[in-house]
């Protein structure tokens, strides 16, 4: 039906169909899904097929950092380019480095921004049965390594598990 330009059926047990008229209403609903998927530590992605509009990755990533991880006192950030990484935030890496054992695609948080050493700590997220990889980035390669992840585009998110997904698939993207 989705190929068809129609809305898909739901029983409500595999998946539910949400409604909204406009890309920032379907933002918000997002948003407020995430949020609460967020508070019972669900393992989920947010997901959309673009970058652009108000339901594409770049101000998905936008509202649900504001949503998921403000910026607090105490919590440090890293300008980087325009934009910001923020201590807990959720990251993917986007250009492989073999020496550190990542690769694009793979999904992690900020632990530590350390300004004494002048890097970025990331918790590399492993697959069940494996754990999780510390990395140090210099922040010098940051912008070239790091990407907020909240939210990524469906191409990006292939090879990852997720328990839940979020996916934004709206009329205007077609």
């Amino acid at each position: 039906k989705i190929h068809a330009g129609k809305s898909p059926e739901s029983d409500g047990k595999d998946f539910i169909v949400y409604h909204a008229p406009k890309e920032d209403k379907a933002a918000e609903v997002i948003v407020e899904m995430a949020k609460k998927l967020y508070e019972k530590r669900y393992n989920f992605q947010v997901l959309s097929p673009r970058h652009a509009g108000d339901a594409g990755v770049t101000a998905l990533n936008q509202r649900l950092r504001i949503a998921l991880n403000p910026s607090l006192p105490g919590v440090h950030e890293l300008k980087v380019g325009k934009s910001v990484i923020r201590e807990d935030d959720r990251i993917q890496i986007v250009k492989n480095d073999y020496t550190l054992g990542v690769y694009n695609g793979d999904v992690g948080k900020v632990s530590k921004i350390d300004r004494r050493s002048k890097e970025v700590e990331v918790k590399i997220f492993e697959g069940e049965g494996e754990s999780d990889k510390m990395i140090r980035i210099p922040f010098k390669e940051v912008s070239q390594k790091l990407r907020l992840a909240y939210a990524q585009t469906i191409h990006k998110s292939q090879g990852q598990e997720y328990d839940y997904i979020v996916v934004a698939l709206l009329s205007s993207f077609g």
